[in-house]
């Protein structure tokens, strides 16, 4: 396989003293569309790992993000030191033939090495499940950062129903992470507001996920996967 990369030079020799295993490639900047992308690669996706690393000596936030067949797959959690930072993006699972593309997503240089996957072996998860809004869903409304700074504050924002169909395949559906994305009434800026979550299921269960919180996507995984039967549904 081979790699094509954007606006990219190599590693500037570890200046910074952060333990590159060199040779390694330093992304630009997102304003220039800088990226690296792979080849075809068989054999699919499972999970992936890549090392970041500060790009010359210039303040301000380094941070990635992961395309898998032109669609994101999560944000590196943003940094700006000279240490190693591992980015880590699990149960991918996409199988067949894939590419992998890593994009600066900052106006500030980013030094990327040992980029590393697992392929996809298959799913022993349920593969007949839907997630929509329940018929009850909280109604619009202006959330104040300010005024909810503790879990005892903690408002409820909105729901969803995870729905396992039964289609047979006798699976239960493991519920182990949670993406959401801004919707197009969205106007603030998750990472500066947003610090944690609670999600409760319709049975009053009471999860705190942990929460990698960016503009662009919130992303909470559940330590234990939550288990909905099959032919089941559950409301959170």
């Amino acid at each position: 396989m081979t790699w094509s990369y954007v606006e990219s030079r190599d590693g500037d020799g570890d200046t910074n003293n952060s333990g590159i295993n060199l040779p390694a490639l330093m992304l630009r900047r997102s304003s220039d569309n800088s990226a690296v992308t792979s080849s075809d690669i068989s054999g699919g996706i499972g999970n992936f790992s890549i090392k970041l690393y500060k790009g010359f000596t210039g303040s301000g936030n380094r941070q990635v993000e992961l395309f898998v067949n032109g669609v994101s797959q999560g944000a590196s959690t943003p940094f700006d030191d000279f240490s190693e930072h591992v980015f880590t993006v699990n149960n991918i699972d996409i199988s067949g033939d894939v590419t992998i593309e890593i994009r600066n997503i900052t106006g500030n240089q980013v030094i990327v090495d040992d980029i590393s996957w697992t392929a996809y072996a298959g799913s022993s998860n349920d593969q007949t499940t839907e997630v929509y809004a329940p018929a009850n869903q909280v109604a619009a409304k202006t959330v104040t950062a300010a005024d909810i700074t503790t879990v005892t504050s903690a408002t409820d924002v909105f729901k969803f129903t995870v729905e396992d169909q039964g289609s047979g395949d006798g699976l239960p559906t493991n519920l182990s992470r949670v993406r959401l994305v801004p919707g197009p009434n969205n106007t603030a800026n998750w990472s500066d507001y947003l610090q944690g979550f609670q999600v409760i299921d319709s049975d009053i269960n009471i999860y705190t996920p942990t929460a990698t919180i960016s503009d662009s996507e919130i992303l909470l995984d559940f330590s234990t996967p939550v288990s909905i039967s099959d032919g089941g549904a559950l409301d959170f």
